[in-house]
């Protein structure tokens, strides 16, 4: 399996001109990779996205790898962060501040296939000026959004952070990392196991469900009513 090779940090060149293309993708999709970067958070991709029947949204940023003094022109990644709950689509309903310093973040190289069959006939992504509105995933056009004057090399993949420290079992139930507050830690990232379910189902979160999830979930819906 790609994502049992070891981490394979990008660095220097690599976090702008990245090391893998249209001929050796298949090599690097699911490979564990660490990669430094500023989240904007201010330009989140929010895909309308279910888990476990629960609505809410993938939390996919522009991740900066590379700026000059006065940030006029920008180097980066797309980043999915992960899944986050409809009730903290506002920032307002948030318990913490996004934090937009540098950081280093583990994941694993994808397309995420889950969340570009949406929309239906009538639905499409508009994200020109100050509009914001995206009803599925479309690397080129998200790529194109964050503004990086690699933009070319962006559209792709993009890399997805994944809780790397748990089981590479597609049996495990744990399908995402949570903790047991349901607040502090989302966007909540999939777990190994949870990567591994949608390689072989990436249309159905219906048979990954679990009762401690959704038990949570509700407790947080009902705090914010």
């Amino acid at each position: 399996e790609q994502m049992s090779k070891p981490i394979y940090e990008l660095k220097s060149e690599e976090v702008v001109d990245f090391p893998w293309d249209r001929h050796n993708l298949k090599e690097w999709l699911y490979r564990p990779i660490r990669i430094t970067g500023r989240p904007m958070h201010y330009k989140t991709i929010f895909i309308p996205d279910r888990v476990h029947n629960y609505p809410g949204y993938a939390y996919i940023v522009p991740l900066v790898t590379r700026e000059n003094e006065d940030s006029s022109e920008q180097w980066g990644i797309l980043l999915n962060k992960g899944w986050i709950p409809r009730e903290f689509k506002d920032p307002s309903n948030r318990m913490k501040i996004e934090d937009v310093s540098p950081q280093t973040f583990e994941c694993v190289l994808t397309l995420n296939d889950e969340l570009q069959n949406r929309g239906g006939f009538f639905g499409g992504n508009t994200f020109n000026g100050d509009r914001n509105k995206w009803t599925h995933l479309y690397i080129p056009d998200a790529a194109k959004f964050s503004g990086f004057k690699n933009v070319q090399n962006m559209k792709l993949a993009l890399i997805e952070q994944v809780d790397l420290n748990t089981p590479l079992d597609e049996n495990n139930a744990t399908d995402r990392s949570i903790n047991a507050s349901y607040t502090d830690d989302y966007p909540y990232r999939k777990t190994r196991a949870g990567v591994l379910q949608l390689q072989r189902m990436p249309n159905d979160y219906s048979n990954l469900s679990s009762n401690f999830f959704m038990t949570g979930l509700l407790s947080l819906s009902l705090i914010h009513i």
